[in-house]
C-alpha cells in the first residue's frame, strides 16, 4: 500500500512538471502571437508571424492532447485506486464476518457441550428420581393393600350394623307412619271442624261488614249531601254580601266622585271633556292604597292630575261593614269631570 502512494506520488509530480512546461511554452508563444508589431519590414514582419502561429496552434493542439490524456490517465489511476480501498474493506468486512462467525460457532459449540452435559445430569437425575418413585410406590401398593384389607373387614362389620339398623329404622318408620296416620285423620277432623266454623264466622263478618258498609255509604252520602248544600247557601250569602257591598260602594260613589273633583286641578284649559278609567286598591278604612290608570284618556297629564287628585282625596268615602271590605277593596273609578 506505502509502495502504490509513492508512485502514485511519483508519477503525480511528473505530470505537474509536464504541465508547468507546457505552460510556460505556450504563454511564450502567445505573448510572440500578440507582441504589438516591430518596425521589421512587412513582408519579413508576416513570415515571422504566420509561422510563429502555425508553430502555436500545433503545439496548442499537441498540449490538449497531451491533457486530456494525462486527465484521463489519472481518472483511471484514481478509479484503480477507489476499486482496490474497495476491495481492501470488502476483505476486512468478510475477514471480521469470518471471526465473528468463528467466535460465534466457537460459543454455541460451548453452549451445546454445556447443555448435553446438562442434560446427561438431568436424565441421571430423572433415573434416581425413577427407582425412588418406585420404591415408594411399592411401599404404597403394599401399605394400600393392607389398607383395603382392614376397610373391607370394617365395611363388613359396618355392613351388618347397618342391616340391623335399617331393619329398627323400618320398624320405627312403620310405627311413625300409623301414628301419623291417625294423627292425619284427627287433624283432618278438626281442621274441617275449623273450617266450618271459619266459614260461618266470615259469612257473618261478610254481612256486618255489608251492614258498615252500606250504613257508611249512607252517611257519607248524608255529608256530601250536607256539604254541598252549606257550600251552596255559603255561595249565596257570599253572593248576597258581595251584592250588599257593591251597592253599598256604588251608594257613596257620587260622594267619592265629589271628593276627588274636589282635589283635581286641571292641567290645562284646552283639556276639555276627557275621561279615564281607573282602577282603585283602598285599606278596610278607605285610605287609597293605589291608583292606576287602566284605560287612559288619551292625554298623559290628564291622566296624571286623575292619580293625583285620588291620592289626594284619601282616605275615601267607604263602607263601614268590614264584612264589605274583601268584595269591594278594588274596584274601578270612571273619572270624568266634565261629564
Amino acid at each position: 500500500m506505502a509502495e502504490q502512494l509513492k508512485r502514485c506520488l511519483g508519477y503525480t509530480r511528473s505530470v505537474f512538471f509536464s504541465l508547468a512546461l507546457h505552460s510556460l511554452v505556450f504563454a511564450f508563444l502567445l505573448a510572440d502571437l500578440w507582441w504589438p508589431f516591430s518596425r521589421v519590414p512587412e513582408v519579413i514582419e508576416r513570415a515571422s508571424t504566420m509561422e510563429a502561429a502555425a508553430v502555436s496552434l500545433e503545439e496548442i493542439q499537441k498540449i490538449r492532447k497531451q491533457q486530456a490524456l494525462i486527465k484521463e490517465q489519472e481518472e483511471q489511476r484514481l478509479r484503480e485506486i477507489e476499486e482496490q480501498k474497495q476491495r481492501e474493506a470488502e476483505a476486512e468486512r468478510l475477514a471480521r464476518e469470518q471471526e465473528q462467525q468463528r467466535i460465534q460457532e466457537a460459543e454455541r459449540q460451548r453452549v451445546e457441550q454445556e447443555r448435553r452435559e446438562q442434560e446427561e445430569a438431568r436424565k441421571l437425575a430423572e433415573q434416581a428420581e425413577q427407582e425412588r418413585l418406585a420404591e415408594e410406590r411399592k411401599k404404597a401398593e403394599e401399605a394400600e393393600q393392607k389398607r383395603k384389607q382392614e376397610e373391607a373387614r370394617k365395611q363388613a362389620e359396618e355392613e351388618e350394623r347397618k342391616r340391623k339398623q335399617e331393619q329398627e329404622r323400618q320398624k320405627a318408620e312403620e310405627e311413625e307412619r300409623k301414628r301419623k296416620e291417625e294423627a292425619e285423620r284427627k287433624r283432618k277432623e278438626e281442621e274441617a271442624r275449623k273450617k266450618a266454623e271459619e266459614e260461618e264466622r266470615k259469612r257473618k263478618e261478610e254481612e256486618e261488614r255489608k251492614k258498615a258498609e252500606e250504613a257508611e255509604k249512607k252517611r257519607l252520602e248524608e255529608e256530601r249531601k250536607r256539604a254541598e248544600e252549606e257550600k251552596l247557601l255559603k255561595q249565596l250569602e257570599e253572593e248576597a254580601l258581595r251584592s250588599q257591598a257593591i251597592r253599598s260602594l256604588s251608594n257613596l260613589r257620587d260622594l267619592i266622585a265629589e271628593d276627588i273633583e274636589d282635589n283635581w286641578r286641571r292641567p290645562s284649559q284646552e283639556i276639555q271633556g276627557l275621561q279615564a278609567t281607573i282602577k282603585v286598591r283602598v285599606s278596610i278604612n278607605g285610605e287609597v292604597l293605589s291608583a292606576e290608570v287602566i284605560k287612559s284618556s288619551g292625554d298623559l297629564k290628564f291622566d296624571r292630575s286623575a292619580e293625583v287628585a285620588i291620592d289626594k282625596a284619601s282616605p275615601l268615602p267607604f263602607p263601614s261593614n268590614p264584612k264589605y271590605y274583601d268584595y269591594i277593596k278594588e274596584f274601578n273609578l270612571l273619572f270624568n269631570p266634565d261629564g
